[in-house]
């Protein structure tokens, strides 16, 4: 999300900037407003899935060796 509205205000500059100074742009106290808000929201959103299911994780722990995994050599 933040992605695509830094795209869309890259743009907008460029539009407003090389087509028409009429085409709106945002200015860097709402763009750092937007950032702040989405990381704020997706920040506790994942706060309150984890205190209300536990087992939820993003990388859940893996136990035992991975296939292909490095392992030192014995007796060389």
């Amino acid at each position: 999300m933040i992605l695509a509205f830094i795209g869309v205000q890259l743009v907008l500059h460029w539009a407003h900037v090389d087509i028409d100074k009429r085409i709106p742009e945002i200015s860097t106290y709402v763009s750092l407003v937007v950032i702040v808000v989405v990381l704020a929201v997706v920040t506790i959103a994942s706060l309150i899935k984890t205190h209300r299911d536990p087992t939820a994780k993003a990388h859940p722990v893996h136990t035992g060796a991975r296939i292909g995994a490095w392992r030192p050599r014995v007796g060389c």
